[in-house]
């Protein structure tokens, strides 16, 4: 299949990857699955990139319940020989969706990944946030398999809480869960629709929704729209600053 991968910055918090890959099979989710549980093995093996997340405001905790992971270019490295059909499935599988580039390189060395969720569960995405110096200005990127997927940081907070915390990326959300705030969540997405907004939070329990005030004005303008839509659904909305100093 032909991917045409589209990398563009709308923001100053992310830049964007959409990858156009019409459906992911089950054994590519499970490829999927594979590749972030290395990652994570990578992170939780390293002291050095533990203490970076640390110093993200990021604890132990967060870190392994959401299945962060740690760049550290070794992911080609742990899969079999790529003239194996396994080995080349996978290879192919991570340049289609992008975490590898056309390269072979993987697009998110020495950063810090948090892998993004449909409603159902399925890895629809990732986010990557350098601990390290970037040679980009940009310190976070998100790739989306689908242009038409919707990323959720925190998936199980959509179905559990009845007041949620919409953080403008995952760092952020994560670093409020760190302390203590479970219902923090983020949406990634390009141009979020009306439609995907009522497909995540239709029939779910949530009635309360805060929005953390942004910085950046598109994503003030991007959380407005937000906003919109989920009153449409009958949730409470409104603006609030955030409740700790974050980052990201």
């Amino acid at each position: 299949m032909n991917t045409h991968i589209h990398e563009h910055s709308e923001s100053l918090l992310a830049t964007q990857v959409m990858t156009g890959i019409e459906k992911i099979t089950p054994s590519e989710q499970v490829m999927i699955h594979q590749g972030f549980d290395y990652y994570h093995l990578c992170l939780k093996c390293s002291l050095p990139a533990q203490d970076l997340v640390t110093k993200t405001g990021i604890n132990k905790s967060a870190a392994g319940e959401f299945n962060l992971g740690y760049v550290n270019r070794t992911l080609g490295l742990s899969l079999p020989d790529p003239r194996s059909f396994d080995g080349g499935s996978q290879r192919g599988l991570y340049q289609r969706i992008g975490l590898f580039k056309v390269t072979g390189h993987e697009r998110f060395r020495w950063a810090l990944v948090f892998p993004l969720y449909d409603i159902d569960g399925n890895i629809v995405g990732v986010y990557g946030y350098w601990v390290r110096k970037r040679s980009s200005q940009n310190e976070g990127a998100f790739v989306l398999w689908n242009f038409d997927d919707v990323g959720i940081f925190n998936p199980q907070a959509v179905k559990k809480s009845e007041k949620l915390l919409i953080c403008s990326t995952p760092l952020q959300a994560c670093q409020l869960w760190s302390r203590g705030y479970r219902h923090a969540i983020s949406l990634m997405g390009h141009e979020i629709t009306y439609e995907q907004v009522q497909t995540i939070f239709k029939d779910k329990p949530v009635s309360q929704v805060e929005l953390i005030q942004p910085n950046d004005l598109i994503d003030r303008h991007q959380f407005e729209q937000l906003k919109l839509y989920l009153t449409s659904l009958g949730k409470s909305c409104s603006f609030i600053d955030s409740p700790i100093a974050i980052n990201g």
